[in-house]
Order: C-alpha cells, then structure tokens, then sequence
C-alpha cells in the first residue's frame, strides 16, 4: 500500500516541479531595454504556489508515513526471526548447581489470530487514507488562497486604473473651471471646490496603490518571486455547469469523514479480536556457549518445536478499550451525516450568492448608462451656468464608485465561484493538480 500512496502522491509533485522548472511563463524573458521580465497566469500561478508551500509538503510526507505504517501492520503474518541468549543455572537433587549460557534463535509464524492482523491492517489503511484525504484538502485550501491573492491582485489593478481616470477627470474639471475663473466666468469658490475634491482624489489613489502593493506582496510570497504582469482571468474557469451533479467523494472533506469511520470502523474489530485467541508456530535453536544446556547434550545443542495459543483471560482492559472504540464509531458516523450537511448549505450559499452578485451588476450597468449621460448633460448646463460645479463633481464621484463596485463584484462573483469548486474538491483538476484517473485505474488493478 505504501508503494501504492507513493505512486499516487508522486505524479503531483513531479508535475509540480515540472511547472516550476520549465514552464514558459516562469522563465526569463528578456524585453527590448535588457530588463528581466516575467508573465504569469492563474493556473501557473497556483501549481507553483502548491509545488512550494511547506503544509502540502509536510502532508506528502504524512502520507508516505502511514503508507509505512501499512506496510508493518502486514508483516504481522511474515515469519518472525529473533535471535537472544539465554543464561540458565539448574539444581538437581544433590544440589549440585550447573550454569551454562546458551544462543537461541527463534522462528514465529502466526496461523490464525481470528482476524486480529487483518483488522490492524485495515485500520492502518483507513488512517492512511485519511492522511491521503488531508493531504488532498491541503492542496484545495493552497489553491484558494494563492488564487484568492491572484484575483486580489487584479482587483485592485482593475481599482487603481479607476481611481486615476477618476483623479483624471476631476484634472479636467479643474482646467475648465479655472478657465472659466480667469475670464470672470465662474466664481473663484469653484476652483477651490474643485481642488479639494482632487486632494481627496490623490489621498484615495494612495489608499489604493497600498492595497495592491500588500496584495502584491502576498501573491510574490506564494510564488517565490515577483512577477512582472499577470495574465487576465478566464472568467469560464470556475463556471459551474448546472447539470453536473455534486460528487461528494471528489470532496476531501467528505473523504477525511468517510476515513474516520473506516478507521473507527477497523478499530472496533481489532479491538475485539482482541479478546481471541491466536494460534502460532515457534521453532527454535540452541547453542550452548558455555556449559550444557537443560537437554545435556553433549554437542551443547538443541532444537524444539511449539504449536501455541494464547488467549487473554482477563485484566487487559479489552472490554473497556472496545466499548470506548463502539462509540467513537457512532461519533465518526454521526460526523460524516454532519459533512454532508453543512456542504449542502454551504454550497446552495454560495450558488445563490452568485445569483444576487449577477442580478447587482444587471442594475449597476443601467445606473452607469444613466450617470455617464448626466454627467455630459450637467456639463452642458454648467457651461451654461444653470448647474453648480458641485453637480458635476458629485456625479463624477458617482461614476467612479459605480465603476468601483462594479469592478468588486465581477471578482466578488469569481471568488465566489473560486471557493464554491473548492468546496466541491476541483480545484486540483481546474489547476491540473488532480491524479489522473489513468494513474488511479492502475492502481485499482494492482
């Protein structure tokens, strides 16, 4: 089984590296003024993040643990080699003492143990796949973080260049307005007006070059290094298709519960195979090193055979230790019943999230539609002097926040999404992290 994990986990972190050290869009590009320059997209961008995080390492490793772990618990039906000395001092009727040291090895083989080995290894399986499981969650939550920090960095890309059309609007408003103060069209009081909503202006352009620059930082310490551009989303990646069925086994939280009452499960039977007996073969051999051994031969030699059965009577605990084993098993169970649960809330949340993001930016794009033809219209009529430059500063701040909120849900709205396929376990196949259903067949055969 270990061998089995290790060619499951394998695949993915050789692919990993592969991304990390061949990948075009991490490699040097040299641009025209000799400058380093490196391009990154999103799916790039979340197989090197994983490849390097140290959880999804520490996991990997886990894994291969149990995997070992599997492995003893089947050595329990191998032959048992032991070798050891054995110091003897006999009295016979003349109490006359005689003192020898003898070399034995021994050899065990277990004929039936009434399912105890069996049981081990099953549960040594089950703890097994629920590392797999956690191993497999660890590279779900990666994913969504470092494609959360990713779409964050876009978001306020997206903000930043709102934010200065805005600050070069409002520029704009400033040269007319002064014109017009200079000729003794408009009061001086517009000029001032106009200047303090530029000040606020460039305060909230700062606001938001620290915001992306912290965001930025977050996404370079995914990556191990800082890219030079990101690549626009495909906003199709994270679509869900309405007819496709949620696969609760595809989730590693389900799988994580579903090992907990396997392992629950294979525990109580080996407890309980406890109180059984078990019937072994022993063979042994003497060497008497010094002395003769109780057989007095005298080559100092001698070789035995036993057929044992060893059945516990009582003081062990067993009772109790089962007893406890039959209720973390309804535990487990109860447990999984509470996984699907809460995944059928949480995800029917999510979808309807959506639903109202979408309906949102319905009413947001008809709101820009009717605020850009004020603002031409109160323009006019500021030229005209029937509108105050208030009017006209409002609704361009008006432009911009519509614009801003418009931009927050369209990544609202792709997070969203982002954590709904995480929920339901495919970030691993969106981002081409997932074993191949090839390598799982393979395995099943063997």
């Amino acid at each position: 089984m270990k061998n089995n994990i290790n060619k499951l986990i394998k695949p993915i972190l050789i692919a990993m590296m592969l991304v990390v050290a061949v990948s075009p869009t991490v490699q040097a590009a040299i641009s025209k003024d000799g400058k380093t320059e490196q391009t990154i997209d999103l799916v790039q961008a979340v197989q090197i993040a994983v490849a390097r995080h140290p959880s999804v390492l520490a996991a990997g490793q886990t894994v291969q643990q149990y995997g070992g772990e599997v492995a003893a618990a089947k050595s329990g039906k191998n032959f048992q080699f032991n070798f050891g000395l054995k110091a003897s001092n006999e009295r016979g009727y003349s109490n006359n003492s005689k003192q020898s040291t003898s070399a034995v090895v021994s050899v065990n083989k277990m004929l039936y143990d009434f399912g105890k080995t069996d049981s081990e290894v099953a549960y040594a399986k089950a703890r097994e796949q629920h590392a797999f499981a956690s191993y497999s969650n660890r590279i779900e939550a990666i994913a969504l973080l470092s494609a959360s920090a990713y779409l964050d960095v876009l978001r306020y890309q997206q903000q930043l260049a709102e934010t200065e059309k805005q600050l070069a609007a409002i520029e704009h408003i400033l040269y007319i307005v002064d014109l017009r103060a200079q000729a003794g069209i408009s009061s001086y009081a517009d000029v001032v007006q106009v200047k303090a909503r530029l000040a606020s202006a460039e305060a909230n352009l700062t606001s938001v070059k620290t915001q992306l620059w912290q965001q930025e930082n977050r996404l370079n310490l995914y990556l191990g290094f800082r890219p030079t551009s990101l690549q626009p989303i495909d906003t199709t990646l994270f679509q869900k298709e309405e007819a496709t069925a949620v696969d609760f086994t595809q989730m590693p939280d389900y799988e994580e519960a579903v090992a907990e009452v396997n392992a629950a499960k294979t525990n109580y039977k080996a407890l309980k195979a406890q109180s059984y007996p078990a019937l072994a073969l022993q063979g042994e051999v003497g060497k008497a090193l010094d002395g003769r051994p109780s057989s007095y031969d005298k080559d100092g030699q001698y070789r035995a055979v036993y057929l044992t059965l060893n059945e516990p009577l009582g003081g062990s605990g067993i009772h109790e230790r089962t007893g406890a084993a039959q209720n973390s098993l309804a535990a487990a169970e109860q447990q999984l019943e509470a996984v699907v649960l809460e995944k059928n809330i949480v995800l029917a949340n999510y979808l309807e999230q959506v639903t109202g993001y979408k309906s949102m930016l319905a009413f947001i794009a008809a709101q820009t539609t009717h605020t850009k033809l004020t603002k031409e219209l109160y323009l006019d009529q500021y030229m005209l002097g029937k509108r105050s430059i208030l009017d006209l500063l409002n609704v361009e701040q008006e432009l911009y926040q519509t614009a801003v909120q418009r931009n927050q849900l369209n990544f609202d709205i792709l997070k969203t999404l982002l954590t709904y396929q995480k929920e339901c376990g495919q970030l691993r196949t969106i981002f081409d992290l997932a074993v191949s259903e090839k390598s799982k067949e393979s395995e099943a055969q063997e």
